[in-house]
């Protein structure tokens, strides 16, 4: 399941000048979660909480399929999802400072389409 409502320590303090219980605070308040989401689709379509709920796991579990597949999901006015493989790069072991490889890897990527960054302005 996804959320957007968790933010780790280390990203509220390398975000923020804040303190940590001010940022978990600031993030809380902002952050808009999968309850929020479901609680939204159930009173704009007049639907259960329930079946709201089914219906934004079934949104996510085809996009997370599509994607896994190293499919496209393009979403009109909002962005495409979307997955590739990172090339091989050189590294450096932080605790031994010996170079390594690091080996390729499926990314996942999202590109918000310019409708969506002109509506966040």
């Amino acid at each position: 399941y996804f959320t957007t409502d968790h933010v780790s320590e280390h990203q509220q303090q390398s975000f923020s000048t804040t303190s940590p219980e001010e940022a978990t605070k600031e993030a809380t308040s902002t952050a808009l979660g999968r309850r929020h989401i479901i609680e939204e689709i159930a009173s704009t379509h007049d639907l259960t909480k329930a079946k709201s709920e089914r219906i934004l796991n079934t949104v996510l579990d085809t996009i997370v399929e599509a994607v896994s597949d190293s499919r496209t999901v393009r979403l009109h006015n909002f962005g495409t999802f979307g997955s590739y493989m990172s090339k091989e790069r050189a590294g450096v072991n932080p605790k031994t400072q010996e170079k390594i490889k690091i080996p390729p890897k499926k990314r996942i990527r999202f590109k918000a389409y310019d409708a969506f960054l002109k509506s966040t302005k």
